[in-house]
């Protein structure tokens, strides 16, 4: 019966034929002959009967398949991939049976590897793929969940965040990889140190954040601390190198500095910006003070953005004399700042902002384009050729290829290189000795002269000096002011004189303010000078009357 359960209607109208023509083939046959007509009508009757009777007993059974095939194939159109249709046997129907198991199983497998797709871009939006931490949206997220456990169990919590020193320098110069690999070799020593309740996150392209919860008082944020800060006091080992890497951070507690995390956050970056503006490599713990300092930093940031726009900023210009006859052998280019509030600002009250901002770079371009125009508009004038050197930030040479904004400033203002210099302190050129060599070799080559400004007071070597494409250097006014008195100045300036004249240098002595500092230099032999008592910094247009006479004034 289960055999005959497998055959599907059409075998089964055909043996239904082939019983009546059996039938009506023994009625025709002689040996069948005596039978009367009632019989054979009987026997074709119950013979057709029975086939009848295995006919309906099949059709109900393959209903039956074809029923649970059916509920088989909705289950799977509801979303239930697990399910299957036992349906056994050779025919039609046990052959699409087996083709919706397949596409069960298959749709299955692709069911089971989307749901893994989707937690692994589930957890890619909340983690940082490289290091594997909670990223900047999940760290917001974690804060908010341990400020109310904080406020329900009434402890502190500590919110750090944190910036690498001079990062930027590792990736540019060892690499993207070896970078991303003390990346995440930091972030498994942190994760080492800290304990589970603790949230380490990667916020930024080098900057952590931290969450110290449950802590009892600012000691304990603090101790905690400490134990990060000793990380950095072991190298990294990357492909045979050991590298040592340092960190700028700032540090906020609840309730202590905020209630919100917002705020919390906003504390831990005006301590991490006050840090960074001291020269980094510490930790310190906000104080409302800074607070105030960030407003007054924010302001003058925007407003720095719409002094761009507004014309607010002013080129003025120191000679540069040679300091026998005066002639004027060069200009220093000074930035100014004419603030619609604060009136006219010098340099120094401004630049320190700007630098810690990332503005520099910005300023840096416009200089040099304000520059090498007015001096491409005083020789088209007529007026002597003379070179105009400028000061060039660290940031500006961290920022891109500055022989290529040079290059630029140049190019469109039509300015022969040999009328730019440019100006780098020695504590820049100790920055990041082989790049800055790099940059400054081709800003060389260009044509354009290179003054190592406040010489002596970066502690630089000699070996240092030698290595850098220095055409001039420029004695720092700390020195010049302590002639000819003060002895310790004196050994200093005629040291720097002497080292000149042997490498071939020029110099330029900075901050001649006296007849005495001047007749002292010219004893010296030093070359030339700028300072007060040679000019002070003009505006273009108020300085043009001693660029038409080539020379100043000196004392006799």
């Amino acid at each position: 019966m289960r055999h005959l359960a497998s055959y599907n209607l059409r075998p089964l109208t055909l043996v239904l034929l082939l019983a009546f023509l059996v039938v009506a083939i023994l009625a025709l046959l002689p040996q069948f002959s005596d039978l009367t007509v009632v019989e054979l009508r009987l026997a074709a009757i119950g013979f057709s009967g029975g086939v009848l009777i295995v006919g309906a007993w099949a059709i109900r059974q393959t209903n039956r398949r074809l029923a649970r095939l059916s509920l088989v194939a909705n289950a799977i159109g509801q979303g239930d991939y697990a399910a299957r249709a036992e349906v056994e046997g050779g025919d039609s129907i046990a052959y699409l049976s087996g083709a919706v198991n397949r596409m069960a199983r298959r749709t299955e497998a692709v069911i089971v590897d989307l749901q893994d797709h989707k937690q692994e871009v589930s957890r890619l939006s909340t983690h940082d793929a490289l290091t594997g931490l909670p990223n900047r949206r999940l760290f917001h997220e974690l804060l908010l969940k341990e400020l109310a456990h904080a406020r329900r169990d009434r402890q502190k919590l500590g919110v750090i965040l944190m910036d690498l020193d001079s990062f930027k320098n590792i990736n540019d110069g060892l690499g993207h990889d070896v970078g991303d690999l003390i990346l995440r070799k930091l972030a498994g020593r942190l994760q080492s140190i800290t304990r589970e309740a603790d949230t380490v996150a990667r916020v930024g392209g080098d900057a952590l954040a931290l969450i110290f919860s449950g802590v009892e008082n600012l000691e304990g944020v603090t101790e905690a601390m400490t134990r990060v800060w000793k990380l950095y006091e072991r190298p990294f080992e990357t492909g045979g190198q050991s590298i040592l890497i340092s960190a700028s951070a700032g540090i906020s507690l609840y309730p202590d500095h905020a209630q919100s995390s917002e705020l919390l956050v906003g504390h831990a970056e005006s301590a991490l910006q006050w840090v960074k503006g001291r020269g980094g490599k510490r930790w310190q713990v906000f104080d409302p003070s800074m607070d105030r300092q960030a407003g007054a930093r924010l302001k003058l940031e925007q407003d720095f953005h719409r002094a761009l726009q507004g014309n607010q900023l002013l080129v003025h210009y120191q000679p540069i004399c040679e300091i026998h006859e005066g002639t004027i052998v060069g200009l220093e280019a000074l930035v100014r700042w004419q603030h619609p509030e604060s009136g006219l600002l010098s340099a120094g009250q401004f630049i320190s902002t700007l630098e810690q901002a990332g503005l520099m770079p910005k300023l840096g371009s416009w200089l040099l384009e304000e520059i090498c125009r007015q001096a491409a508009r005083w020789h088209a004038s007529g007026l002597p050729r003379i070179p105009i050197s400028v000061n060039v930030s660290v940031r500006q040479f961290q920022a891109g290829d500055v022989a290529k904004v040079v290059g630029d400033a140049l190019t469109r203002s039509d300015l022969s290189p040999d009328f730019l210099q440019l100006e780098i302190t020695e504590s820049i050129a100790m920055h990041d000795v082989g790049q800055m060599i790099d940059h400054l070799e081709r800003c060389r080559q260009l044509g354009v002269r290179i003054h190592l400004d406040d010489f002596g007071t970066g502690y630089s070597s000699l070996s240092f000096l030698l290595q850098f494409p220095v055409d001039v250097l420029k004695i720092d006014r700390s020195f010049v002011s302590g002639v000819p008195d003060n002895p310790h100045s004196v050994a200093i300036v005629e040291a720097t004189l002497a080292l000149a004249k042997s490498l071939k240098l020029g110099v330029v002595a900075e901050g001649v303010e006296t007849a005495e500092q001047l007749r002292f230099l010219r004893n010296a032999d030093c070359e030339s000078a700028q300072g007060f008592l040679l000019g002070r910094p003009t505006a273009a247009a108020d300085i043009r009357s001693q660029l038409e006479s080539g020379r100043v004034s000196l004392p006799s």
